[in-house]
This record gives C-alpha cells, sequence and structure tokens, in this order.
C-alpha cells in the first residue's frame, strides 16, 4: 500500500468505524491491478469523497446501524467507480466478494460482505425501495473532480427470501441462455434464504434454459478412498481395500464441498451421470447423454470429457454465490494447454466393472495442488480463483446479482482460452516467468 494510501485510509478511520474503513479499502484494493492500475485514481477520489461526510448527516435513519452503513459507504464508493468505467467496477466487485476479511466473523456484520454488492447491483437496475416509514428513500448526489457523477440512497438490507421466480429473473438479468448447455457452481447460503432449497434452484436454471437446454454439474463423491491409503495402518487399509463399497453413480453421494444442487442434479429424474468417481458430471436435459457418454478413466478433465464437450458446444459456466476458487473447467485448461512438466498423480479406486467390484488405478494432472507450480508466481494465492478472476477483468465473464449473493457467468470456450493462454504465457518452459 502507498503512502498516500496510508495517510488517506487513516484520516477516514478518524470518522468511520474500522470495519467500514477495512471494506472500503478493500473495494480500493480492487482497481489495483495491473490490467485496471489506471483507474486507481478513481476509487481514491471516492474514499476521498465519502471521508468529508458525517454518517448521521448523510444517513439519519441507520444512526444505529452499521452493518447497513457500511454496506451504503462501500457501495457509494462502487457506484462512483460504475460511473467511471464497468470494467473497473466488475473486477473491483468481485475483489471484495472473494476476499478474506475479518468482517465474516463479526456477530453485528453477518451480511455485510455478501449483502452490499446485492445493494449496489439493485440500486443501480431498479427504483429505490420504500423504506421502513414508508417513505421514499431520499437519494443523493455526489461529484467528483473528475467530472463523473453517482446517485446513491439508503436501502433497507434483510435477509432476502431467493424465490424460483426471482432467481428465474436475475438468472436471465446476468445472461444465461435459454436453448444451451450450462455448467453450475452453487454456494446456496450465499443467496439468502432459497424457498424449496436446492430444488428450487435446479428448477430455476431449467427454467431458463428450456427444454432445449441441458444443464450440468460437477459431483466428484463424498465417500471415496482416503488419499493416504498406502499410508494407513495394515488394518485400516485392509479394510478399504476389501470392503469400500465400489463407485455406483447412481448411489455414491456428491461431494459435500460442491454443494447441494450438485447432489440435487446427480438424484433429478431423467439424469444422466458420466461414471468417473472423481471427475465426474451430471447432466440433465437434451444433451446429458453426449456430454456424459464415454468420460475417459486416465486424463479426466482433457480431451473427450465432459470439460471439453461443455466448451465445443458452446455452453457457459455460472457460479452463484460460489467462490471463484470452484470453476472446475479450469482443470480442462490445465489439461489442454501445451506446457512441460504437468504434475501427475495416480490414485486408487474400486470400481464397479463386468458386475464385479475391482481396485483400479487411475492417473490424471493434480487437480488438487495444480499441475503446474502455481505457487512460485503466485505464492498462496490460488491459482484457480487468480485465473477466474483475470478473465474477468479482461471482459470474458460477467458479474451480477443472484438471490442475495453475487454471481459470475463466464463463456465456457472463453474462459478455457483465456485460462490456456495464461498458463501457456507464464509456463512455457515449464517453470514459472514473470507476470
Amino acid at each position: 500500500m502507498t503512502e498516500a494510501r496510508k495517510s488517506l485510509l487513516s484520516s477516514i478511520q478518524q470518522r468511520l468505524d474500522p470495519l467500514v474503513v477495512h471494506y472500503l479499502g478493500t473495494v480500493a484494493l480492487g482497481f489495483e491491478h495491473q490490467v485496471l492500475g489506471v483507474y486507481q485514481d478513481v476509487a481514491l477520489t471516492a474514499l476521498d469523497l465519502l471521508a468529508s461526510y458525517s454518517i448521521t448527516a448523510l444517513f439519519p435513519a441507520y444512526r444505529g446501524s452499521l452493518d447497513r452503513l457500511g454496506i451504503k459507504y462501500a457501495s457509494a464508493g462502487l457506484g462512483i467507480a460504475l460511473q467511471a468505467n464497468p470494467k473497473a467496477f466488475s473486477y473491483g466487485l468481485c475483489r471484495l466478494d472473494t476476499a478474506s476479511t475479518p468482517c465474516h466473523a463479526h456477530p453485528r456484520f453477518p451480511s455485510l460482505r455478501r449483502g452490499y454488492g446485492r445493494m449496489l447491483f439493485r440500486s443501480i437496475s431498479r427504483p429505490p425501495k420504500i423504506g421502513s416509514d414508508g417513505n421514499r428513500a431520499r437519494s443523493c448526489l455526489v461529484s467528483s473532480s473528475h467530472g463523473f457523477t453517482a446517485r446513491f440512497a439508503p436501502a433497507t438490507l434483510r435477509d432476502m427470501l431467493a424465490t424460483r421466480s426471482l432467481l428465474v429473473h436475475d438468472l436471465e438479468k446476468l445472461g444465461l441462455r435459454p436453448g444451451e448447455a450450462a455448467m453450475v457452481h452453487c454456494r446456496m447460503s450465499a443467496l439468502g434464504h432459497v424457498v424449496g432449497g436446492a430444488e428450487t434452484v435446479v428448477r430455476a436454471l431449467l427454467d431458463v434454459l428450456g427444454p432445449a437446454g441441458t444443464l450440468m454439474a460437477y459431483t466428484g463423491w463424498q465417500d471415496e478412498p482416503p488419499d493416504d491409503l498406502g499410508d494407513l495402518d495394515e488394518e485400516r487399509r485392509r479394510a478399504h481395500l476389501e470392503e469400500h463399497p465400489a463407485y455406483d453413480p447412481r448411489v455414491a453421494l456428491s461431494r459435500r464441498d460442491h454443494g447441494r444442487v450438485a447432489e440435487a442434479l446427480r438424484t433429478w429424474p431423467g439424469s444422466r451421470h458420466s461414471g468417473h468417481p472423481e471427475a465426474g458430471v451430471a447432466a440433465m436435459g437434451p444433451l446429458a447423454t453426449m456430454i456424459t457418454a464415454g468420460h475417459p478413466r486416465d486424463d479426466a478433465y482433457g480431451a473427450g470429457t465432459p470439460y471439453a464437450r461443455l466448451v465445443e458446444f458452446g455452453g457457459q459456466v455460472a457460479l452463484l454465490g460460489a467462490p471463484l476458487d470452484s470453476v472446475t473447467l479450469v482443470h480442462h485448461a490445465e489439461a489442454v494447454a501445451r506446457v512441460p512438466g504437468k504434475r501427475r498423480v495416480s490414485y486408487g479406486m474400486p470400481v464397479l466393472q463386468d458386475g464385479g467390484r475391482v481396485w483400479r488405478t487411475f492417473s490424471d494432472i493434480d487437480t488438487s495442488e495444480g499441475a503446474l507450480s502455481y505457487e512460485r508466481l503466485l505464492g498462496e494465492e490460488d491459482y484457480i480463483e487468480h485465473i477466474a478472476r483475470s478473465a474477468l477483468a479482461a471482459g470474458v465473464g460477467r458479474s451480477g446479482p443472484v438471490g442475495e449473493g453475487i454471481a459470475h457467468l463466464f463463456e465456457a470456450q472463453g474462459l478455457v482460452e483465456h485460462a490456456v493462454a495464461w498458463i501457456e504465457q507464464n509456463f512455457a518452459s515449464g517453470g514459472a516467468t514473470d507476470l
């Protein structure tokens, strides 16, 4: 952080709650990325403008609620940035949405991180809400020395009821296309209170895609054998080798860390599964059979896989409240990128073959630690998140509200092309090059 930034944030901190300052600082940091560095002064100006007003003067109705005030201040800064450049705004929003902040554990700020972006998108695209006192919220115009103006107004934040009709509206506005294939990653808790749970999310997605569209999701295997099977003591290792159930996609649960929507789709009437215990996907729709058929046992993310077919069919990837590091399609880019020195792993799993249970060894790129030495280039930053965020910054994807959360939508082909180009540029010789 520059000395100017430290001085600015220090002056703001004298007037605002430290947690609110943290969010304003995070908004500004979103504009420091190399691609968007030219807009850094926009974010700084936003912070400077906000610092010149007192909380009670601007927002008397919310004097006692720092949760709402934090959202209003952060939203005002982003609103100003949006007037200057929507692309910069999108990157800053994604940066804040994926940032790890102390507000997660603060009992007074349960909805700050997930709610502010939703409110901002709504304030831009819809008329102001009617406040709890029955009066339409007052809007404020703020001008800056850069010659642009932002309009923002207090809005009541509450735990949103995410109904099927609301999700359909949001998904359509996000850009999910009917009649095509889409891969979904969903963290339902980020969408608000989803009326009807995972079933509602699946139905909303199918409503938008229509009868000619196909929905797919990564499933994996929740109860797969331990990775460190060889390190177990003799008794435990023998128990798994002899009695661990063979993988059967009809009954094997989807991985919990990929959410409830994947499991709902796996068990949906008429859905198809690709049958791979680690890289498997479930799909529903006219293209489901073609997408899931013949999933290779080895190199399960490369050519001829469901991921390759999603790209071939011109599909999309939707992250509904899910973090950017959950984009499984990046593994496909790793698999097809033409670079040397990829890390590979072998692992064993029991599968059904010719009506019996057999233990089979699989071989693939390392999708746990990464197929390449990303840590040399990015340190502790997750490489999938980095690639996905850089794709958003490059205009490959778009962001918007779905329910109470922030969603991201990528064109599958565009995302893979961007990821492959990034990998081949930085690992052309098998090692990391300078960004």
